[in-house]
């Protein structure tokens, strides 16, 4: 793997309004990392995504955050495609760095972009981008959570991985690839067993201030594709990088 110099920053995705704003994009690290600054320490982590004025998408005012719900126990995972998913339930990844404790709900489209939940477990959908879950067929699921060097967050590990498997060297452009997580399953299952999942296939860095005009990514249309963006970090830094990683739905 090349190393380079990661930008550290407060956030995830740069707003017009607030710089630092998170995404559901994963990396997690392993090794040693060049960090250009160190990391102010932050009381909380920074909200998801920058701003959420892209194409096909259009901007709707943050809702008030709720009460953090209670972190879920772990549950044996039991596979089932019948029936429609519900809004709400467990969210599983396998492969190298297992995620096993988080909970999907969904989370308006705000400006900058953001999880409203903010306990730790959460991953929230997208509604009002793309489609939800239960239409996985018909076009993008996107979820995003908050990573914090910090705190424990269940997509921490997630985010140090991609971000450690990630080539800075320059001349790429703005996606930053990463490799080692393909193949994993993420799955979400509802409290009726009945569950989706996808088939990870790419997982990439974008910077901040960059991803807000990734069009690519934020293709509400494309059948049966997942996107999860949280912020980037290392072991004790947040940096100027959303993780993302892309996925495609398996079918029964």
């Amino acid at each position: 793997m090349r190393r380079g110099k990661y930008r550290s920053t407060r956030g995830i995705l740069n707003s017009k309004k607030d710089a630092g704003l998170a995404v559901v994009a994963m990396a997690i690290t392993y090794g040693l990392l060049a960090v250009s600054h160190p990391q102010e320490a932050l009381h909380a982590p920074l909200s998801t995504i920058g701003s959420t004025q892209v194409k096909g998408h259009h901007e709707v005012q943050a809702a008030d955050s709720p009460t953090p719900s209670p972190t879920p126990t772990s549950a044996e995972l039991t596979l089932s495609a019948r029936g429609p998913l519900r809004s709400t339930g467990r969210l599983y990844l396998d492969g190298p760095v297992p995620v096993s404790t988080a909970r999907y709900s969904p989370t308006p489209v705000t400006d900058p972009l953001e999880p409203i939940d903010p306990d730790p477990n959460a991953v929230q959908w997208v509604e009002g981008l793309g489609v939800s879950p239960s239409d996985a067929e018909q076009g993008t699921v996107f979820l995003i959570g908050h990573s914090w060097s910090a705190g424990s967050y269940a997509l921490n590990p997630v985010s140090r991985f991609v971000t450690t498997r990630t080539d800075f060297s320059p001349g790429q452009g703005s996606r930053l690839v990463s490799s080692g997580i393909e193949g994993a399953t993420l799955t979400l299952e509802d409290a009726n067993r009945v569950s989706r999942r996808w088939r990870i296939h790419s997982s990439y860095l974008v910077p901040k201030d960059e991803a807000h005009s990734d069009s690519g990514l934020f293709d509400p249309h494309e059948p049966g594709r997942l996107v999860l963006i949280t912020c980037a970090i290392t072991a004790d830094r947040d940096l100027h990088y959303n993780v993302v990683l892309i996925g495609q739905l398996i079918q029964p």
